[in-house]
C-alpha cells in the first residue's frame, strides 16, 4: 500500500510497499482476484465488497452512469436510470447540440444520442439487440456507414472504475513517488514529453516518479463532480515495464478512496497497455462508448479532429 512519510526537503513522499495484513481480503496464501479470468473478460462481475467502508460496487456503477449521462448526453433528459433499462434507448439531439452521435453502454442497456439526420437509422439500429451487442464490430460498422454520408466517422472509448473488494497494493519500485503541485512541475518535465497525462493548475492531486531530480512518470487527478475523479497515468518510454504506472495507479487509487472519492480512468479501446495496467490495480471495465467525429480534410490531422478520449 501506499504509506506517506516525510521527505527531504519537506516534501511528501510515497513508500510504496506491500501491506498484505491491512486488508481482510488478503491473506498469506492467497492474493485477491483483480481481474477476471482469460476467456471471461467481458462477462467479469466483481464482488460487491467495500473498501475501509466506503461505496459498493453497485455504488460506484450507478455514480459513474450519473457521470456519463451528464457527460455524452446533457441536456436531453439521459439519467443513470437509463443505463439500467431492459431496453436500449436513442434520444434525439437538438440541431445546436455539440453531439451528432454518441453511443454507451454499462451492459445492460446502450443508450444512443443522434442529430435529426440519422435519428431514425439509429434508433432502428438498436432495436431488438442486447445492450453490449450495440457497440460489437458489426453494429460499429453499421454506425460508420450512416456517419459516412455525413462526412463523419467514429472512435470508441471504455471507461473503468475500481472493484472496492480490491486491496489496491502497489509493487516495490526504486523510483520515489512525491506528491507534488502544479507549480513544482516546471522544475520537473518537458511538457513535450507528455502526451496523455497533462496535469493542470486545477488537478486535484498530482504525483510523480522522480529519477534524477527529473520526472519520468506522472499520475494525475480532476474532479469531475461530486465525489468523481478521472485520473491520467503516463511513464516515459526508456523508464517503462518497471511497475512505475502499477505504482502511481495504485499510489493515486488509495489515496482517493480514503478521502472519499470515486477515482475512474478512460482510454481508447486499442490502448493494450493502459488497460492491462488498469485490471492488475484492480479496475475492471464498467463501461463502452462511441462518439464521432467530423473528418478533418487534412488525413494527418486525426488526433486533433477525435481529441483525446
Amino acid at each position: 500500500m501506499a504509506e506517506l512519510v516525510e521527505g527531504a526537503r519537506l516534501e511528501i513522499v510515497f513508500r510504496l510497499t506491500p501491506d498484505e495484513g491491512s486488508n481482510p481480503s488478503l491473506s498469506a496464501n492467497r492474493k485477491p482476484r483483480t481481474r477476471p479470468p482469460p476467456g471471461a473478460f467481458a462477462f467479469y462481475r466483481p464482488r460487491a465488497a467495500r473498501y475501509g467502508g466506503s461505496m459498493t460496487n453497485a455504488e460506484v456503477r450507478r455514480a459513474l452512469m450519473g457521470y456519463v449521462a451528464a457527460k455524452l448526453f446533457a441536456g436531453i433528459g439521459c439519467d443513470a436510470g437509463d443505463f439500467a433499462s431492459p431496453a436500449n434507448r436513442a434520444r434525439l439531439a437538438p440541431d445546436d447540440h455539440p453531439r451528432f452521435l454518441s453511443v454507451a453502454c454499462f451492459s445492460a442497456a446502450a443508450v444512443a444520442l443522434a442529430k435529426r439526420p440519422i435519428y431514425d437509422k439509429i434508433e432502428r439500429s438498436l432495436l431488438g439487440k442486447p445492450g453490449f451487442r450495440c457497440l460489437d464490430v458489426a453494429q460499429i460498422a453499421e454506425y460508420a456507414r450512416i456517419l459516412a454520408p455525413h462526412g463523419r466517422s467514429l472512435w470508441g472509448g471504455q471507461g473503468f472504475v475500481p472493484d472496492m473488494g480490491a486491496g489496491f497494493a502497489a509493487p516495490e519500485i526504486d523510483y520515489p513517488i512525491r506528491a507534488v503541485r502544479h507549480a513544482d512541475l516546471i522544475g520537473l518535465i518537458d511538457p513535450a514529453d507528455w502526451h496523455m497525462c497533462r496535469p493542470s493548475a486545477e488537478s486535484a492531486r498530482i504525483l510523480a516518479a522522480i529519477y534524477r531530480d527529473r520526472a519520468v512518470g506522472l499520475a494525475s487527478a480532476d474532479a469531475e463532480g461530486g465525489p468523481l475523479y478521472s485520473i491520467d497515468v503516463e511513464v516515459l518510454p526508456d523508464h517503462r515495464g518497471r511497475g512505475i504506472a502499477r505504482a502511481l495507479t495504485a499510489a493515486l487509487t488509495a489515496g482517493i478512496l480514503r478521502a472519499g472519492g470515486i477515482p475512474f480512468a478512460t482510454g481508447a479501446w486499442t490502448n493494450n497497455a493502459s488497460r492491462a495496467t488498469l485490471c492488475r490495480c484492480g479496475y475492471y471495465p464498467a463501461w463502452s462508448s462511441m462518439e464521432s467525429f467530423e473528418l478533418p480534410e487534412d488525413a494527418d490531422d486525426f488526433e486533433g479532429a477525435i481529441g483525446r478520449p
